[in-house]
């Protein structure tokens, strides 16, 4: 029946998905005005224990495990 009066579902879907994204990217530019965090959250890691065991001859890998995070975070925040 909407076929009959020229209603475009397509057309639309498109004009509700445009305005969703132009508010959330709105909302966002406000949080970071604001001076909030945007993304995940960084995982807790003592990074002078992590260069102790290091130093110690424990592996990155073993390093990680025995610190409960992911090898490439702790390369990463080791790195940085």
């Amino acid at each position: 029946m909407e076929y009959l009066l020229g209603f475009d579902h397509e057309g639309f879907s498109d004009i509700v998905s445009d305005l969703k994204g132009s508010k959330i990217r709105a909302g966002i530019r406000r949080a970071r005005l604001a001076g909030k965090h945007i993304g995940r959250p960084k995982r807790p890691l003592n990074l002078h224990a992590a260069r102790l065991l290091l130093s110690e001859g424990y592996s990155m890998r073993d390093t990680a495990r025995k610190m409960g995070v992911p090898r490439t975070t702790l390369r990463r925040r080791l790195a940085s």
